[in-house]
């Protein structure tokens, strides 16, 4: 967990680290975490509990992946989507 400025500052600080920025949010465009580009090394990006991710951190990402869910709820605690997210990062490293 590190703080790093603006969305752009922190994108170019992570990239400079030589990671891939993804971040975990419900957008349009979002592909299904289980097809984010995780493999490798990479930085996941979880917004606040009542935004999620911002605007401009959303454009400064490589990715943006949600997290597939079933019923009404369209959302998770961000502890909890941080957990999930974690989780598939390590499965992908573990079955390589």
């Amino acid at each position: 967990w590190a703080h790093a400025g603006t969305p752009a500052e922190a994108a170019a600080a992570v990239r400079k680290e030589g990671l891939r920025l993804v971040a975990v949010e419900l957008t349009g465009d979002a592909v299904p975490l289980h097809e984010a580009p995780l493999d490798g090394d990479v930085c996941l990006a979880v917004g606040s509990e009542d935004h999620g991710c911002s605007p401009a951190l959303l454009a400064a990402a490589d990715a943006v992946a949600y997290i597939p869910q079933i019923g009404r709820v369209g959302s998770l605690n961000v502890a909890v989507a941080t957990a999930i997210a974690l989780a598939e990062a390590r499965r992908r490293e573990w079955s390589t």
